[in-house]
């Protein structure tokens, strides 16, 4: 009831108001520290990896609205005018059907990056928070498998979207 209330704004966050000292990253922190937090789940996706310097997806200078239908040569005309109006359609099952090499033509410099990529220090702290017992799931949205990179535990970890390691 609580949480309904709060919802309503008839209370104040009851995470805030019984859990953390302050709803911020501090707060966060000395509730961790604190030996309180038994349990975390964590949902992370592109932000992440930006500082390992992956561009993201849907920023202003992000990978969608930088793609350039020219450097596509494979695309037919029909292709080049339904990415144009949706460049998310780059990567989906039916293009991908369609026409491969696309795929591997977007990701190309991903895909032969080799070891270029390493983990942030976000991937690092995800890691310790395993190993001290406390991390139980971590849904990612990334496809970069920079996760993958810290060896955290693949029954914790969860890729909602896959991962290049997979896929290729």
């Amino acid at each position: 009831m609580k949480l309904a209330n709060f919802l309503m704004g008839k209370e104040e966050d009851p995470v805030t108001s019984t859990l953390l000292k302050s709803n911020d990253l501090k707060g966060i922190a000395e509730y961790i520290k604190s030996g309180a937090c038994k349990k975390i789940a964590i949902l992370a996706g592109a932000g992440i990896s930006v500082s390992a310097g992956i561009p993201d997806f849907r920023s202003s200078d992000g990978f969608y609205n930088t793609l350039n239908t020219k450097d596509f040569p494979m695309l037919t005309d029909e292709q080049v005018k339904v990415l144009e109006d949706d460049p998310e359609y780059i990567f989906t099952i039916d293009l991908f059907r369609q026409n491969p090499s696309v795929y591997l033509h977007a990701r190309k410099e991903f895909l032969l990056s080799g070891f270029k990529y390493k983990p942030t220090l976000t991937h690092w702290f995800f890691k310790l928070l395993e190993d001290k017992g406390l991390l139980k799931r971590f849904y990612s949205t990334n496809i970069d498998g920079l996760d993958v990179a810290t060896n955290i535990n693949k029954d914790i970890l969860i890729h909602v979207h896959g991962t290049c390691g997979n896929a290729v």
